[in-house]
């Protein structure tokens, strides 16, 4: 007997799941996605943060790993501008 119910297939649940999935950053790593995804070179961002380029590295990295386990993959500046600017992890521009 139906009864107006909506039923969703487990991958169409998974991938709409997947896509509303934000990935939960470290305030340090949200830190360097700003910096990076406001056009600063990694030099720039670890000179903003008082920390050396190669940990600045490290962040952006692990923020886009975060990214790929939450199946968002964002691998260049600008991905990473589109996801955080989805996700409304930047600042307004007004």
């Amino acid at each position: 007997m139906a009864r107006d119910e909506l039923y969703l297939s487990l991958d169409l649940a998974s991938m709409l799941a997947s896509a509303a999935a934000t990935p939960d950053l470290s305030p340090r790593e949200l830190d360097a996605l700003r910096l990076y995804a406001s056009g600063l070179k990694i030099s720039a961002v670890a000179h903003r943060m008082g920390i050396s380029p190669h940990t600045a590295k490290e962040y952006l990295d692990r923020v886009r790993a975060k990214y790929r386990e939450v199946g968002r993959p964002a691998g260049t500046r600008t991905e990473l501008y589109a996801a955080a600017s989805r996700d409304g992890l930047l600042p307004s521009e007004r």
